[in-house]
């Protein structure tokens, strides 16, 4: 099924609340309170960002509900919440380079790509589409070109350091034109950062410095139980 198909679908059938399947709308009045997302900062290594929430059941909902269920209206939830996280990330000094570039607006977003298998089952790239959402809502340019040069194991069931090996060495980055950078890299979940990492680690063998992430759940419950041993 196309993404355009999906979408076509998404608007013109009757749908129900994710949260208690009442008829009527994506997410019902009545639970719309629960969605209501705060930010963060999230650091993973020297690599820093934000996250507009930890993955609790309303964001594993909305996740669940776009990725399985080709609910793609729901993106709009996210990216606005995506959105509202990066004024975090203004501090009354832009000290940092990620947030001069966030006031500056003079970066491009680039999206983490979606491994082939998933592609194929889902009909459509999430990511990349709630990266397009987000760029559009900053007034930003979305810049194409990260790709995963081998296919690597869904990151979901692995551990720690089975994520950092799965990805290690698996990204290219190749644009064509006068591209420059900088870059803010867009993932929907992050965990260990590994995926992130690897992202930045191809972007920047390609000249193009990344000034930090935007997610839209982060998820630490692997960094935890590794900390606490």
């Amino acid at each position: 099924m196309t993404r355009a198909f999906r979408q076509f679908i998404d608007a013109v059938l009757p749908t129900s609340c994710i949260d208690c399947q009442a008829l009527g709308s994506h997410i019902c009045t009545v639970c719309s309170g629960q969605f209501v997302f705060t930010g963060h900062r999230v650091s993973r290594q020297d690599l820093h960002g934000c996250s507009a929430t930890t993955l609790n059941r309303e964001a594993h909902l909305l996740i669940s509900a776009v990725k399985d269920d080709g609910r793609t209206g729901l993106l709009r939830e996210i990216s606005s919440a995506i959105v509202a996280s990066l004024a975090i990330a203004h501090p009354a000094a832009f000290e940092s380079a990620f947030a001069k570039a966030l006031h500056s607006k003079e970066f491009a977003i680039v999206s983490i790509p979606t491994r082939t298998a998933a592609l194929k089952r889902r009909g459509f790239d999430p990511v990349g589409s709630l990266a397009r959402l987000v760029a559009k809502d900053l007034g930003v340019r979305v810049q194409p070109g990260l790709s995963l040069a081998r296919e690597t194991r869904d990151q979901r069931s692995l551990t720690l350091d089975e994520r950092a090996e799965n990805l290690q060495g698996a990204m290219s980055f190749r644009t064509s034109g006068a591209f420059d950078g900088p870059v803010l890299l867009l993932d929907d979940v992050v965990t260990t950062g590994a995926t992130l990492l690897e992202g930045r680690r191809a972007v920047e063998a390609a000249g193009i410095h990344v000034v930090g992430f935007v997610t839209f759940a982060e998820t630490p419950s692997l960094l935890d139980a590794k900390a606490s041993k």
